[in-house]
């Protein structure tokens, strides 16, 4: 009996409890209507935000707790913003704990906001649409209510930068919190976790959308009241499919925070961070593939304050690391590297790092972010065949040899072209094959450093076949132009010294069999570059011409070379003057030369520029200029002309066919050979042919004068005009009694002819003019004695008649 008395009393108990529930509910609703509701809660809203606030419904809630639903909210945007509305949800469910309440505290056991929605904005003037809600001056406190449970689900949140223009959307927007307080009101502690699922960039840099990025954040705070510190026993953030893990404390949270926090990762995987990082298309990670893993650790410590933000360092670790670009044949590889950061500077160090073969440490440090200085130090051991590899290189062109370098650059990390540079290059035994060169380079030692934008040749040496030389100087702006950075071109200073040089060997005019069978006259293409400088040989060998003690000045400049000064021995005698060669179309090389030849001999230079071989002998002087255009023999002749004077002193003219036939011609046995004391001659070549002014010889027979022209092909078409003399004279009998009509006062006999034919079969006729006028003028002569004799006799005759009578 006792029992069933006692379970009537509860009954009874719960049925009055849930008649006064009902009651009180009835009593809310009809005191608490929507209307009165809406006006006490609108004012105080706008108030607040200095907007103008829209909210569809709102209720009093009893059962399933107590509290109130709102929804429909939004508050509208300032004038001069795109978007009409700054923030708005659906519905905004808030439940609180009844009896605190009774102890005037409140605790929230449930709020939920479903599908908020923020438009953060700044227009072309720079102002933010919460400007005039941000409060920069004293400090603001932040009430902490408790809560039991929070929840946002489908949140959204926009902003948009109108002078950019610039718009970054977070989507999706899900979390979860509980916050608990203990009972002495002391300490509370937050538990949740926070999800964004879609991220989307809109930024003027990114020509391309990004790959989908998410972001997931749990965790666990402690919160002391009387410190106003937050203890944050774990953070987990999750960026796409980087975990990262947050530990530390913050004091003075809602007044002026200062943090002491660490941060750690586990191995991110790189392949996944480049596949969410931007990569405009002007951007350093475009066309960038990798691969390996990395992992995070940092510290940041210290108070946050309006223009500097809390102190920071940590390290980043990398291995097994894959890198390839689109210039990249071959990536680069990375067993082990660090990189050490802290809000100061950056530094990367690797000693493990390689392309293909080629190992590679890098130690660099970036410091001032805002305007970022670089200082780097690159140590490298390779085979030139890499630069081949790597497409550096042309691929008609083939190398080998050992490279050691050891770079430093410094200067403006966004400024390349003009970082400054030192160290040295160190080339070992290289080979280089160039199709447009007869033989290889080989044995080619260098010793290069880097000064500021300058590359030094310490020492330079090198062998060509036969010919070897050795090269110092130095390129200026070289550093600038091979980075791409700058359009300056190179400006080099050197000094060759060569025992021998071969350019016959080195440089062949025939023509080469090219890959693929088809046959080309490979061309020598200048690279672009400014060079001066001087070269001193003592054997130098060129269209089988052989100079030396050859010294000259060198410049070359738009690709176009200038030799000047010009000092040598060649056959016997000396050379110099000036050359230009012109590059710029390397199909049809142009040359431009001017010569001045002391005491060479004559047979070595003219049986190697002239059909006239073993002929004439002996000290020859030349002044002559040369110009004409083409890389083969046939197109030289077709364009060249020349203009110049030469002469012989104290030669010998022997052996010469056409003499010889001019003997015969002659009837002058003796006229074989010659021994000139002198010849002058001015000369002229144009149109493929040779013309003689002013030619003058003297030998011991005879003085010539020549005039014409001698063709290229070897037509003749000469004057000549010959003064025997006087041992010659008087046994000349060519033309009988006439020939006594052909001497001059000297009575040396003076014969003009014209030669036409060919060289080698040359016709002479002889001009008799100079005979006939003599004849001519002499029977004058006797016919005016005559006549005068005649007269005298007739005057005689007349005189004596007359005296007769």
């Amino acid at each position: 009996m006792p029992q069933r008395k006692g379970l009537k009393i509860f009954l009874w108990v719960i049925g009055i409890l849930v008649l006064l529930i009902i009651i009180a509910s009835v009593v809310i609703k009809i005191v608490f209507t929507k209307e009165k509701l809406l006006a006490m809660i609108k004012p105080r809203i706008e108030a607040a935000v200095q907007r103008e606030a829209e909210i569809q419904d709102v209720s009093i809630s009893i059962f399933g707790g107590l509290g109130a639903d709102v929804q429909g909210v939004k508050i509208h945007n300032l004038p001069g913003f795109t978007q009409e509305e700054l923030f708005e949800f659906k519905t905004l469910s808030i439940r609180v704990k009844f009896w605190p309440l009774l102890k005037r505290r409140i605790e929230i056991q449930k709020l939920i906001l479903d599908q908020p929605v923020i438009a953060l904005e700044r227009n072309k003037e720079g102002i933010s649409n919460i400007d005039d809600l941000i409060k920069e001056e004293g400090e603001v406190r932040i009430p902490l209510i408790p809560f039991e449970r929070m929840e946002i689900k489908s949140g959204q949140l926009t902003f948009f930068d109108q002078a950019k223009p610039a718009r970054i959307l977070l989507g999706q927007i899900d979390q979860e919190a509980k916050f608990s307080i203990d009972q002495k009101m002391e300490n509370g502690k937050v538990l949740g976790k926070i999800s964004v699922a879609q991220i989307d960039l809109d930024l003027p840099d990114l020509k391309k959308d990004i790959p989908e990025l998410t972001f997931s954040l749990e965790h666990e705070l402690n919160y002391n009241f009387a410190g106003d510190s937050l203890g944050v026993e774990q953070v987990k953030i999750s960026l796409g499919k980087a975990l990262l893990e947050l530990k530390g404390q913050i004091k003075s949270l809602t007044t002026a925070p200062v943090v002491d926090l660490s941060l750690s990762s586990d191995k991110i995987k790189i392949e996944d961070l480049l596949d969410w990082i931007p990569k405009p298309e002007a951007s350093p990670l475009a066309g960038i593939d990798g691969s390996g893993d990395l992992k995070i650790s940092a510290d940041l410590s210290g108070g946050f304050k309006p223009d500097t933000l809390p102190q920071f360092k940590g390290q980043v670790v990398l291995s097994d690391v894959k890198v390839k670009t689109a210039q990249l044949d071959f990536p680069f590889e990375m067993s082990y590297g660090q990189i050490d950061f802290d809000q100061k500077a950056l530094s990367f160090f690797t000693s493990q790092g390689k392309i293909k073969d080629a190992k590679i440490e890098i130690n660099a440090v970036v410091d001032n972010y805002q305007d970022p200085n670089l200082a780097a130090e690159l140590k490298s051991d390779f085979d030139l065949k890499l630069l081949k590899d790597l497409k550096k290189i042309p691929e008609q062109i083939e190398a080998k040899g050992r490279v050691k370098a050891d770079l430093k650059a410094f200067g403006k990390a966004n400024k390349p072209g003009e970082l400054k540079f030192s160290g040295g290059v160190l080339l070992n035994d290289a080979r280089i094959d160039v199709p447009v060169l007869a033989v290889p380079v080989e044995n080619l030692d260098a010793d290069l450093t880097f000064r500021q934008d300058e590359i030094r040749l310490k020492s330079v040496s090198l062998k060509m076949g036969r010919s070897s030389a050795s090269i110092q100087g130095s390129a200026k702006q070289a550093i600038p132009f091979l980075l791409r950075q700058k359009e300056e071109i190179p400006v080099i200073d050197f000094t060759l010294n060569s025992p021998l040089l071969n350019l016959d060997e080195m440089l062949p005019s025939q023509k080469t069999e090219a890959k693929g069978g088809q046959g080309k006259q490979d061309t020598l293409m200048l690279p672009p570059i400014e060079a001066a400088g001087q070269i001193n040989v003592q054997k130098l060998i060129f269209r089988k011409v052989e100079l030396s003690e050859v010294m000259a000045n060198v410049k070359v400049s738009q690709g176009i070379i200038n030799i000047d000064n010009v000092v040598a021995k060649v056959y016997s005698g000396s050379v110099g003057g000036k050359a230009l060669c012109d590059l710029t179309d390397p199909e049809h090389t142009r040359f431009d030369m001017q010569v001045n030849a002391r005491e060479i001999e004559a047979n070595d230079f003219l049986s190697r520029f002239t059909l006239f071989k073993d002929h004439l002998f002996g000290k020859m002087d030349m002044s002559a200029t040369f110009v004409g255009r083409g890389n083969k023999v046939e197109d030289i002749k077709n364009s060249l002309a020349a203009s110049g004077k030469m002469s012989v002193n104290q030669g010998k003219l022997v052996n010469w066919e056409m003499l010889n036939l001019l003997g015969e011609y002659l009837q002058i046995k003796e006229a074989k050979d010659y021994k000139v004391r002198n010849l002058k001659n001015s000369f002229v070549i144009q149109n493929q042919r040779l013309y003689f002014e002013d030619f003058l010889a003297s030998s011991e027979d005879a003085d010539w004068h020549l005039s014409g022209s001698l063709g290229f092909d070897g037509s003749l078409d000469y004057a000549l005009s010959a003064t025997l003399s006087k041992a010659l004279s008087e046994r000349f009998d060519r033309l009988g009694e006439l020939s006594q009509f052909l001497k001059n006062d000297a009575g040396r006999v003076v014969i003009d002819l014209q030669l036409t034919g060919t060289a080698t079969n040359p016709k002479f006729t002889l001009d008799t003019s100079r005979a006939e006028k003599k004849f001519e003028s002499q029977l004058k002569i006797k016919q005016e004695e005559i006549k005068d004799e005649l007269k005298k006799k007739g005057e005689e005759l007349l005189k004596k008649f007359l005296e007769k009578k």
